[in-house]
């Protein structure tokens, strides 16, 4: 790896890495050397270096962190924050709406309460109490399966007594 040199406040500074020569408060008007090169160069004329330099000053996102947030599978049902929906990293969880509209034709009673709950999902959700919302997913997709298993029965048991 090359190995190179700054000149800065009178002072010679390196051997360096590339990487290490931002620590150094090297600037595109700093002097640089490495083998190869005939004589003490300006950063802004070795455009190479120069692009290396510009990315370097340039805000880079914080190191992302995955356990820190973990995975929807790793959680509970109660571990979801409360955030608000603009800094959400869960997606919105399914509201079974449509499923408890069709569950009307099976179990009126027991459609009527999936349907209750489903309402609640979206506005939980949006509200951005992301734990409520998840739960609220789970009981409408419970009364959704209740209400269908419910209508299933009553159909097997007028068919056959």
């Amino acid at each position: 790896m090359k190995k190179y040199y700054l000149y800065i406040n009178g002072e010679t500074i390196g051997p360096l890495f590339l990487s290490d020569i931002t620590e150094y408060g090297a600037t595109e008007q700093t002097y640089i050397w490495y083998p190869g090169l005939d004589k003490w160069t300006r950063i802004a004329e070795l455009p190479d270096i120069a692009e290396f330099l510009q990315r370097q000053q340039e805000p880079q996102p914080p190191i992302f962190n995955p356990s820190t947030f973990g995975s929807l599978k790793e959680r509970s049902c109660c571990d979801y924050p409360s955030t608000p929906p603009a800094n959400n990293l869960f997606p919105r969880p399914n509201n079974y709406l449509a499923e408890s509209i069709m569950a009307l034709l099976f179990c009126f009673p027991l459609a009527i309460v999936a349907i209750i709950k489903a309402t609640k999902v979206n506005r939980y959700y949006d509200e951005g109490d992301v734990n409520k919302s998840y739960i609220a997913s789970t009981e409408a997709r419970n009364w959704f399966i209740a209400s269908v298993a419910m209508g299933l029965f009553s159909f097997l048991m007028l068919m056959f007594f």
